[in-house]
């Protein structure tokens, strides 16, 4: 029986690229009870190579687990642990799941000649008809194809080719098992089918067995006692979690029982994502990706806007030294479409552009600039939602760290033209995986009841018609003068 006053709590692992947060999640409420946090480094060894120590981000969670646990030991009752994972990470590992290679993340670039070769042997078109995506430089299958290609002592015993799901499920002395969302993101999954895709596979000499088992991420996969060397208080039910990107929208309040929203992600990508009772190939036509949702029988359609690297570049290269540069920033910004420099996002693959600088622009400009372009790019899959669904959707649902600049949400809203509505609860990633927890266990009997009470908005941005006005012309400005100069390239 339930002590008085005694909080009843799902502990949650959001693995992220530079950092493990663990957070205590009221699951009456989903407010946060406790939270601490470890950083984890990259490994640059060559150009374009990008390598991280899974035993370093395990090990990281352990620590802010620990940390975590210490705090809420006395006032909760603990009654399940699950995660939140960053995407299109690959792990060899051995038949015991230990890594025999350091994870290799999405944005590291030594598969080039490997995804062209992939193009050639199954074809760019039906990868995408197969997977809902393109075969690009984030696909595990391309990283794999490398380390059979330069790694070859490693495949002398039988491998495993896990994501950071799978190395943590090893760890904890679980089976293995993928969800649905990153078995997607492993880009050999038959989105349409639910299942691996046995034609991409075989042109590749993969079998599903080195890929894993898919199960729904609400899954319970057993109980643990212990977490790492962290002891916990008795054996607790670990449930499967998923990726961070589709978490955040169930802790954003989207679900396939409220199409009416669409989930804005804002963080390191500047996520947009809808979910579906039918698999659609939007690509070829719209360029916004579908995959398998972390529940079964769901999919999800995102396009992303990669804001971090473009923002992290300004900081870097332009704005200088400044303790408080976002106070800054903002404070001398204002949104209101009059701002004729136009930017382009795309540092990630070597073509961001910036248009119309002349000498009278100040650092205030560009990033102003910067903030309208990766906002650009979203309305333009805003754009593409109501092409495939029109009249559909009437808000946009919002969390994560951007949501703190209040000025870029209004300026959400006001390119848009619809309100943009921010959960009171920022870290969405990690609510959503607790909410899907929370069913797991059967603490809430749907997604519905579990989100009615574990996610609240905190506030509403409402468009400003005169800037509405501004930016929709502007957009077709963009749209007509400034994307066909991407094209060209």
């Amino acid at each position: 029986m339930k002590e008085a006053g005694l909080k009843e709590i799902i502990l949650v692992n959001d693995v992220g690229t530079t950092s493990v947060r663990t957070c205590a999640i009221d699951i009456s409420n989903g407010s946060i009870v406790s939270q601490a946090s470890h950083k984890y480094a990259w490994h640059h060894t060559k150009e374009g190579w990008t390598t991280m120590d899974p035993y370093e981000i395990w090990n990281g969670s352990v620590a802010s687990f620990g940390k975590v646990l210490e705090k809420i030991k006395d006032s909760s009752r603990i009654l399940a642990i699950t995660f939140s994972y960053i995407g299109d990470s690959t792990i060899l590992a051995d038949a015991e799941g230990n890594a025999l290679y350091e994870m290799i993340p999405a944005f590291d670039s030594r598969a080039q000649k490997e995804i062209a070769e992939i193009q050639k042997i199954v074809g760019n078109d039906r990868y995408i008809e197969l997977t809902g995506g393109p075969v690009e430089l984030g696909c595990m299958s391309g990283k794999i194809l490398w380390l059979q290609k330069h790694e070859k002592e490693l495949f002398k015993q039988k491998v495993q080719y896990f994501s950071i799901q799978q190395f943590f499920n090893a760890r904890m002395g679980l089976e293995a098992v993928n969800d649905y969302s990153l078995a997607s993101r492993k880009t050999m999954y038959d989105s349409r089918k639910g299942c691996w895709a046995s034609e991409i596979l075989e042109k590749l000499n993969i079998s599903e067995e080195e890929l894993g088992k898919v199960v729904s991420a609400d899954s319970v996969l057993g109980e643990i006692s212990r977490y790492g060397d962290v002891e916990l208080p008795y054996s607790v039910p670990v449930i499967l979690g998923a990726h961070d990107s589709e978490c955040g929208l169930y802790g954003a309040g989207v679900s396939v029982d409220t199409p009416e929203y669409i989930a804005n992600i804002a963080g390191t990508f500047d996520h947009l994502e809808f979910l579906d009772h039918e698999f659609h190939n939007y690509f070829p036509v719209y360029g916004n990706m579908m995959f398998r949702a972390p529940l079964k029988g769901d999919y999800v359609s995102l396009d992303a806007s990669i804001a971090g690297s473009s923002i992290q570049w300004f900081l870097e290269n332009i704005y200088g030294a400044g303790e408080n540069p976002f106070d800054d920033l903002y404070g001398h910004i204002e949104f209101n479409g009059e701002n004729r420099l136009v930017y382009l996002p795309g540092l990630e693959d070597s073509k961001a552009m910036l248009f119309n600088l002349n000498a009278s622009h100040t650092k205030y400009d560009i990033y102003q600039a910067i903030i309208e372009g990766i906002t650009y790019k979203l309305k333009q899959t805003i754009e593409n939602y109501a092409k495939i669904h029109p009249d559909r959707f009437r808000a946009v649902r919002a969390g994560g760290g951007g949501c703190k600049a209040a000025k870029w949400m209004q300026l959400k809203a006001d390119m848009f033209g619809m309100p943009v509505e921010v959960a009171e609860n920022l870290e969405i990633s990690s609510v959503g995986s607790a909410v899907m927890a929370a069913v797991g266990i059967g603490a809430y009997q749907s997604m519905k009841e579990a989100t009615d009470r574990m996610v609240s908005v905190g506030k509403i941005y409402e468009p400003d018609k005169k800037n509405a006005e501004r930016y929709a012309q502007r957009f077709t400005e963009y749209k007509e003068n400034y994307i066909p100069m991407r094209k060209a390239l």
